[in-house]
């Protein structure tokens, strides 16, 4: 089981190049087919520049500009990693659905964290909700903050046992069997018939050692809020990657309530394996 073809975002966000680097990095060790799509901060259908302003066409000058460095940059690394060619779609006039419908096709979608106050934020936010809820596939979520370190060698789990829990867990199998240290952090178990925390954990900890995964098993106290903690947790661990379900809840309760999932996207220090 690996990844066979991943997919990652690009714009001209300047947090770009760590996105093109995690993803040229994890394609050359899996042996993936990398491929990208990009969109500017305000993607266009065909413009007739006569109409334009100099200030608009002064501005569509500096997003072309910065598509073809972020193309350049990726075709870079990728021939020094000896990946190939890597296709580069640019997004259109509809790039929501143009992306999901690019982002079904791959094992693995690398996206960013929607940066609060960035022009592109909320084109961020819908991606990323769209990629987890309708894509049926995961995703690679990387922090603002800029970072070199090897993705998925220091891994957490955290674990609920529900559906999403689970659903991540699978999805992230390629990394967790090639991680030098994974933990698995049980975080407040829901109660359903039959099931309790402890035993949830030592299931899925004898599932994952199936896969040659050894994991270190935590327990969280019940009475700690979970995205807080696991926040603290991945500080002291010196954690490079979290695996978790995305959206446990209903979408809407989750939008208003906040959840964990909302939580940690908002306040990732590192970067997140989500799946739903």
């Amino acid at each position: 089981m690996t990844f066979k073809s991943i997919i990652v975002h690009l714009d001209d966000n300047h947090a770009g190049e760590q996105r093109v680097d995690a993803a040229v990095r994890l394609a050359r060790r899996f042996g993936s087919r990398l491929r990208a799509i990009y969109s500017t901060s305000k993607t266009r259908s065909d413009v007739d520049i006569a109409q334009l302003s100099p200030s608009e066409v002064a501005r569509l000058i500096f997003e072309r500009e910065a598509r073809d460095r972020a193309e350049a940059l990726l075709r870079r690394s990728a021939a020094a990693a000896a990946l190939g060619n890597v296709e580069v779609r640019v997004l259109g006039v509809n790039p929501l659905d143009e992306a999901l419908a690019e982002m079904r096709c791959a094992d693995l979608s690398i996206l960013a964290q929607p940066e609060i106050g960035s022009e592109v934020a909320e084109f961020d936010r819908r991606l990323l909700a769209q990629a987890l809820l309708g894509t049926g596939g995961p995703a690679l979520v990387l922090p603002c903050a800029p970072s070199t370190v090897e993705i998925g060698q220091n891994v957490v789990i955290a674990w609920d046992g529900g559906r999403e829990a689970a659903r991540a867990v699978r999805d992230a199998l390629p990394i967790l069997a090639s991680a030098l240290h994974t933990t698995l952090i049980s975080v407040g178990e829901r109660c359903r018939p039959g099931e309790d925390a402890e035993h949830s954990q030592v299931r899925i900890a004898s599932f994952l050692a199936l896969h040659d995964v050894a994991a270190d098993c935590v327990r969280m106290p019940s009475t700690i809020d979970p995205a807080e903690h696991l926040l603290s947790r991945l500080c002291d661990l010196g954690a490079d990657l979290l695996v978790m379900g995305a959206y446990g809840h209903a979408r809407v309760r989750e939008l208003i309530l906040g959840g964990v999932t909302r939580t940690m996207l908002e306040k990732m220090t590192v970067p997140l394996f989500l799946s739903h």
